[in-house]
């Protein structure tokens, strides 16, 4: 077996900008006093902080390392509140700590260890089982330290501990900062050293005289064998009738001597597992983290019972419903639906040959565009009837179609064009963009993502629209921006290899925002619809569609197994359907 890594990362509030990563068995926390003053530093602390936990980190030792936090100290003291940095050696089960103004609590076989408090470092060998938090010093006080470590100690999984303090600090609305990193650590084999057992030589004349007395016993043995058929076949009856009574006696004994459950357990054990389902229930809209932990506690209390009760009995059918209903209960927190996509509408119907290659849904219609036949089309989502809005080779290249009913945008080579018969553009390609990778209509605004993390906003102008203008304040950048949808806030999905993430943005702030209750993590490249309209957020990711709260909760996710080319969806809840397109076909299903 060799080690392996859970994290977890902790981020409450949102007053200050902090930060935590871990990748690569290497992890950062960062956490500002206040928000920069220069925007020149905050892009340097960015920089050199995304530097430091992804890639510089890499090539630094345990000397240089400490140098590095040293030099980010005395550049920016005015600036940096907290700052932490660590990493985990898979080849000597080793971690190595490095810390200013911050704590590390080490929990193994269920005791509280505290390695660090405030600054330092440290370096230990790692066990399996164990559970390492790095977490700054006036966000942990601020939490409780004692009940911090009592939850990190008692909980389930690290997950469910960053559920927990999210939901206090939402319910209490709390003004908590604190950032931090927490590990689980599993996989680790033990060392177990063989045990040596030196026997004794033993002489040949020491040796004979048991050689002796069990070769009398087997001889002995073969004459009472012998006998006892003798008696057998002389009275068949009575040692028939021996045989009985003797198998009567043994089997009366060992039913004496099995274990029973009293009937005051079985009734604590069901009274135990009600209120289980009971608090599982009433969880699975709060937490289903929690929820699934709680049903499965009382799913193994039922299961243990079944073991050692009697069919016969009058609780054991009782016993098996309750047990039924706290699955049940699991697959409702889990909210995990197989669905069978139905045929929504071919697109030959349309046009013969038409294939699209986005998807949107503005008002009451689907909007098709296709770059292959160069056009975008209106369907209507009730009466299915269809018609063509746009067409024109200016179409081959364009994408990101947006907009309200009555005005309709696309990205092209030159820029952003309207969408109509004529090629007409109305904002010019910028440099500054470098690569467009969305395009967002909103309130009468243009919103433009690009690759370098920058979010342009262009303000509406009677029937055209202002000069740029960045919407992130300050220097912040978006670490590799797939896609971004707007309700008021702006939603960004930022893709990595090992997984994607969604941030959230308010008057151009970074807003608190992870998601809680998603086992399965997300994948590196995916789909986000989120308007105004949709009280929650809908994410296609390969054959699955999730959806989440605004507040990050998980709520449910949908899969299908016959579709393997879903190039594009939207949501309409009002309809509560999904609509996926599929090349030259939509496909619906609908929410539960």
């Amino acid at each position: 077996m060799s080690l392996k890594l859970h994290s977890a990362s902790l981020i409450c509030g949102h007053q200050v900008w902090s930060q935590a990563y871990f990748q690569h068995n290497y992890g950062v926390i960062l956490k500002l006093k206040s928000a920069p003053s220069s925007e020149g530093r905050h892009l340097l602390i960015n920089q050199m902080f995304h530097g430091l936990s992804i890639n510089g980190y890499l090539q630094f030792n345990n000397g240089t390392r400490k140098q590095l936090i040293d030099k980010l100290l005395a550049s920016f003291q005015d600036q940096i509140e907290t700052i932490g940095a660590l990493h985990v050696s898979i080849d000597t089960n080793s971690v190595t700590v490095h810390t200013s103004n911050a704590t590390v609590l080490l929990i193994r076989n269920g005791q509280a260890i505290e390695l660090l408090d405030k600054s330092g470092q440290t370096q230990g060998k790692l066990q399996d089982g164990d559970r390492l938090a790095l977490i700054d010093t006036p966000g942990l006080e601020s939490m409780g330290k004692a009940n911090f470590i009592r939850q990190l100690v008692d909980i389930d999984s690290i997950d469910e501990l960053i559920d927990e303090i999210q939901l206090v600090q939402n319910k209490n609305k709390t003004k908590l900062e604190a950032v931090g990193l927490l590990l689980q650590i599993t996989g680790i084999a033990k060392a177990d050293q063989p045990i040596k057992i030196k026997l004794p030589r033993m002489k040949l004349a020491a040796v004979l005289p048991g050689i002796t007395r069990n070769i009398h016993r087997i001889t002995n043995f073969t004459r009472q064998l012998r006998r006892a058929k003798r008696l057998i076949s002389r009275y068949p009856i009575k040692t028939m009738a021996f045989v009985i009574i003797a198998a009567t006696i043994f089997l009366l004994v060992r039913w004496i001597s099995t274990p029973s459950v009293s009937q005051d357990q079985v009734s604590t054990s069901i009274a135990m597992a009600e209120h289980k389902l009971e608090e599982g229930t009433a969880l699975i809209e709060l937490n289903r983290i929690r929820a699934r932990s709680v049903l499965g506690q009382g799913e193994q209390v039922l299961t243990e019972l079944l073991l050692k009760i009697d069919k016969n009995d009058s609780e054991y059918k009782q016993v098996e419903e309750l047990l039924q209903k706290l699955k049940d209960a699991q697959v409702a927190a889990t909210a995990t639906y197989q669905v069978e996509p139905k045929l929504f509408f071919e697109l030959s119907l349309l046009r013969d040959n038409l294939s699209a290659d986005e998807l949107d849904l503005i008002g009451s219609n689907l909007y098709l565009y296709s770059s292959k036949n160069q056009l975008v089309a209106k369907l209507d989502a009730q009466t299915k009837k269809s018609e063509v809005v746009a067409g024109g080779s200016w179409l081959i290249k364009a994408s990101n179609l947006t907009g309200a009913n009555s005005s309709l945008y696309m990205l092209t080579d030159k820029g952003v064009n309207i969408v109509g018969i004529n090629d007409q553009t109305i904002i010019e390609k910028d440099e500054e963009w470098g690569e467009a990778v969305d395009l967002k209509y909103f309130g009468g605004n243009m919103y433009l993502l690009s690759s370098d993390g920058s979010i342009w906003k262009y303000l509406s102008a009677g029937d055209t629209f202002s000069s740029k203008k960045s919407y992130l304040l300050g220097d912040y950048k978006i670490l590799e921006p797939q896609t971004f949808a707007i309700d008021g806030a702006i939603w960004v999905v930022s893709g990595s290899p090992s997984g994607s993430q969604i941030l959230k943005f308010i008057g151009g702030r970074r807003d608190s925002y992870y998601i809680r209750g998603l086992e399965q993590k997300l994948g590196s490249n995916m789909k986000l619809v989120k308007t105004p309209e949709l009280d929650n957020l809908y994410l296609l990711d390969g054959n699955r569609i999730i959806t989440l709260g605004e507040d990050g909760l998980y709520k449910a996710q949908y899969s299908w197994k016959e579709l393997d080319n879903i190039l594009d969806f939207t949501v309409s809840e009002s309809a509560n359907t999904v609509y996926l397109l599929s090349k030259d076909t939509i496909y619906s299903f609908q929410l539960e």
